[in-house]
């Protein structure tokens, strides 16, 4: 797992529902499924956008993650 975007949020926008970081990895449903099994929560399943597969998991704390594997 590498990290591959990291953003800061300010009080004056709203960014609801936007991954805050992103972690890029060579598979992301095989991380989903080892994260999931470790006790994990996703708020998103595996999402194939064309050559790209993401997944939103929640650290627990109010901030969204996603991991990210693009072609």
């Amino acid at each position: 797992m590498r990290i591959h975007l990291s953003s800061v949020f300010v009080d004056d926008q709203d960014n609801d529902g936007i991954p805050a970081t992103s972690f890029a990895v060579d598979d992301v449903v095989a991380e989903f499924n080892r994260l999931r099994g470790l006790g994990v929560r996703f708020t998103q399943d595996p999402l194939e956008m064309g050559p790209v597969t993401t997944a939103v998991l929640d650290d627990t704390c109010g901030n969204l993650i996603q991991i990210v594997h693009s072609e």
